[in-house]
C-alpha cells in the first residue's frame, strides 16, 4: 500500500479510515483491472523520501523510530529522488554513452545505487542525461562506489511491462515483438522520464513531528495518487490510453457517443462518416459510460488487437470501400455490389456459406452484403475463451445493427491472434455449426484462413491454411 499508492490511513473524526486513492479506483476498480497501467502512474511518482513507517493508533499517528531517523537522513543529505524515473534515464544515458540502442542495454543494480547515492543525482528527482553520462564513466573507471547493498530486488518492477530484470537484477527493457508494441512502451518511457513532479513538503522538515505534521495535513496523500498530481496529458501516455485513439483515426467511428445506462437496451449507436466527427486521441473510460463499451474500449488498446484491426481496414480501403466502427462493433463494412468490389475473388460457391439458409443471409441475391468482425488478441491459453465471447458479440451485433447500419445479408468474422488450423474441431464448429467465418494473424502483416473461408475472405485475407 506505502509503495504504490493503492490507499492511504487517514484519521478522520476520531477514528482511523483507509480510502482508495483515485487511480486505484479508475485501475484498479471494474470489470478489468488495468494493473500495469495504475504501477507504470504509480511507481512514476514514488520517491524517496516518503511517508512510510506510519503507526497507527488509537492516539493517533506516529512513525517507526527507525522510519523517522531515516526519513531525517534522507531530508539532511538532501535526497530528491524517483527511483523509477531515475533507472529508465539510466538506461537511456547508458545507451548514449555506449553507443546501441535502448533495447541493448541493461544496467545493473550496483550502477543503480552507486548513482541513486551520488550527490549530483540524488538532489534531482529527474537528473539530466549528461549527468547520469558522467556518474557512468565515474563508475566504470571505480571512482564511484556503491554502498553496501543489502537488498536489491528490482523484480516487482516488472508489474509495468515496461522492464526485465535477470536472474541478477540487471534491468533491461521489455522485448516485445511487435513494432507498435514497442512504439507504445517508448512513449510511455519517455512520459515518465520527462516528469518533474516531487513532493517537496518532507525536505522542509527538521525533526520527527514536522514530518508527522505533513503526513496529517493530508498533501502526501493528494500528491501521491497519480490521477490527481500529474497532467492529465501524461497520464493519458503511460497509462497508453493515448493508443485508443491510433487506430480509430483511420476508422470511421462514433466513440465520442455516450451510451446512457438503463434497464432496458440503451439506443444503438450509430456509426459515423471517416472525418466527420472529430476523434479524440486518449478517450478516457469515464464512470458515466455503458460498462461493455468501457470494457471494449479498454481491449482495444492490447497492441494485437490493433495491428489486426489495421490489416484488416487497410484492405477494406484498398477495394474501395468504408471501414466502419461503432462504440460496440470493431470493425465492418457495407458492400453494395460484390461484383463490382471483388469481382472474381468472392463467391459464396465453394465456401462455408454455400446453400445456407441463414437469417442474416436469406435465399434471394446475395450481391448486397455487410462483413461484421470481431477482433480478439488470443495467446493459445485464451483463443477458446476469445472465441467464445466473440461468438456472443457477433450474434449480438447482428441483430441490434440489423436494417440500421448493416445490410440485409451479414457475414459474420472472428479476426484472432492466434493460427486456428491446429484445432480443427474449432474451425469446423465456427463455419459448419454457427456459419461464422474466422481468420487470423500470419506473421507481422499478413492474415490467413481456412480454405473453407478463403472464397468469401479472398478481399481482406493472403492465403487459405
Amino acid at each position: 500500500m506505502s509503495v504504490f499508492g493503492i490507499g492511504f490511513i487517514v484519521w478522520e473524526e476520531g477514528r482511523w479510515i483507509c480510502r482508495l486513492s483515485e487511480t486505484a479506483r479508475k485501475y484498479l476498480l471494474g470489470f478489468e483491472p488495468n494493473v500495469e497501467a495504475f504501477c507504470r502512474l504509480q511507481l512514476a511518482l514514488y520517491q524517496r523520501p516518503d511517508a512510510r513507517g506510519q503507526v497507527y493508533q488509537s492516539s493517533g499517528l506516529r512513525l517507526e523510530p527507525g522510519s523517522s531517523a531515516k526519513h531525517l537522513e534522507l531530508i539532511r543529505q538532501s535526497y530528491r529522488v524517483c527511483p523509477f524515473r531515475l533507472i529508465l534515464r539510466l538506461i537511456q544515458a547508458k545507451a548514449e554513452l555506449r553507443g546501441e540502442s535502448e533495447d541493448e542495454t541493461q544496467v545493473s543494480p550496483e550502477e543503480i545505487y552507486a548513482i541513486i547515492n551520488w550527490k549530483p543525482v540524488r538532489t534531482i528527482p529527474s537528473p539530466p542525461i549528461h549527468v547520469l553520462k558522467k556518474g557512468l564513466s565515474l563508475f566504470s573507471s571505480g571512482k564511484l562506489v556503491p554502498p553496501q547493498i543489502n537488498r536489491k530486488s528490482f523484480k516487482f518492477l516488472e508489474v509495468t511491462n515496461l522492464i526485465d530484470c535477470d536472474a541478477q537484477d540487471n534491468i533491461k527493457l521489455r522485448a516485445l515483438p511487435l513494432e507498435i508494441q514497442r512504439e507504445t512502451r517508448n512513449r510511455q518511457i519517455t512520459a515518465i522520464r520527462d516528469l518533474s513532479t516531487f513532493y517537496d513538503e518532507f525536505n522542509s522538515c527538521s525533526n520527527k513531528e514536522e514530518i508527522i505534521n505533513a503526513i496529517r495535513r493530508g498533501s502526501w496523500i493528494r500528491y501521491f495518487d497519480a490521477c490527481r498530481a500529474l497532467p492529465s496529458e501524461a497520464v493519458e501516455v503511460i497509462t497508453g490510453q493515448d493508443f485508443v485513439g491510433t487506430i480509430s483515426r483511420g476508422i470511421e467511428t462514433s466513440f465520442d457517443k455516450v451510451l446512457p445506462t438503463a434497464q432496458a437496451e440503451p439506443p444503438r449507436p450509430k456509426a459515423s462518416e471517416v472525418g466527420s466527427t472529430p476523434i479524440r486521441t486518449g478517450v478516457i473510460p469515464r464512470p458515466s459510460r455503458n460498462p461493455e463499451e468501457t470494457r471494449i474500449i479498454r481491449e482495444r488498446r492490447n497492441s494485437y488487437h490493433d495491428l489486426i484491426l489495421q490489416l484488416l481496414s487497410k484492405r477494406i480501403k484498398q477495394r474501395g470501400l468504408r471501414a466502419l466502427q461503432t462504440p460496440y462493433i470493431d470493425l465492418f463494412t457495407n458492400v453494395e455490389d460484390t461484383k463490382k468490389s471483388f469481382g472474381d475473388q468472392y463467391c459464396i460457391e465453394g465456401s462455408y456459406l454455400e446453400g445456407k439458409n441463414l437469417p442474416y443471409f436469406p435465399r434471394e441475391q446475395k450481391e448486397k452484403v455487410s462483413f461484421v468482425f470481431e477482433v480478439k488478441s488470443s495467446d493459445d491459453q485464451i483463443v477458446l475463451d476469445q472465441v467464445r465471447k466473440a461468438v456472443s458479440q457477433l450474434y449480438e451485433y447482428r441483430y441490434r445493427y440489423k436494417e440500421a447500419d448493416l445490410n440485409a445479408h451479414v457475414i459474420l468474422i472472428i479476426a484472432l491472434q492466434s493460427d486456428l488450423s491446429q484445432i480443427p474441431w474449432l474451425i469446423d464448429y465456427l463455419l459448419e455449426d454457427r456459419q461464422i467465418g474466422v481468420c487470423w494473424l500470419k506473421g507481422k502483416n499478413e492474415l490467413a484462413c481456412p480454405q473453407d473461408c478463403f472464397p468469401i475472405l479472398h478481399p481482406f485475407v493472403d492465403e487459405a491454411a
